[in-house]
Order: C-alpha cells, then structure tokens, then sequence
C-alpha cells in the first residue's frame, strides 16, 4: 500500500512542478509580447521622424556659371551627401594616405 502514496506524491510533485512552469511560461510570452509591442511603438516613431525628412534639392545651375569646377570635381556640394565615396585602403587594412 505504500507504493500507491510514491506514486502519488510524485504524480502531485509532477503536477505542482508543471503548474510552475506554465506560470514561468506565461511570463516570459508577457516579457515578449510587451517587448514587441515596444520595437513596433519604435518603428512607428522612426517612420514618423522619416516623414519628417525632406528631401536633398538638386543644385541649380547658375546661367554662365559651370557648376563643377574641373579641379572640385569630387567635392560635394550644398550640404549633401556623397554617396559614391569609397576610402582607399591597402589589402592588409592601412589606408593609402600617410599621415
């Protein structure tokens, strides 16, 4: 008859030990749901900053005046960006450049 209350503690050990770990899990699917309800909060705010970004106007030529000079010809002008740059480097990483 002692073997019926073994096998009973353990099946309400086993029981206690799974409710723990449904109650674990509900709080960790909570942690997540609540982190991504922050990043989609985030990605709202980024794409409203975004939408606030106006867009580079093209520098307008000047009649008699050429825009780019032959020796500024990779200058950037207007405050924009010069998205073609590429640095020059030497395979092992040194720039060409000497300081």
């Amino acid at each position: 008859m002692i073997w019926v209350l073994v096998f009973v503690g353990i099946a309400l050990l086993g029981l206690v030990g799974l409710v723990a770990y449904a109650v674990w899990l509900w709080h960790k699917a909570e942690d997540v749901l609540s982190e991504v309800e922050m990043v989609g909060r985030q990605a709202e705010e980024m794409l409203g900053l975004l939408d606030e970004i106006a867009p580079i106007e093209p520098a307008r030529a000047v009649p008699g005046h050429s825009p780019v000079r032959e020796d500024d010809e990779d200058d950037v002008r207007s405050h924009q960006a010069d998205l073609d740059f590429e640095p020059d480097y030497y395979p092992g990483g040194r720039s060409r450049v000497r300081h």
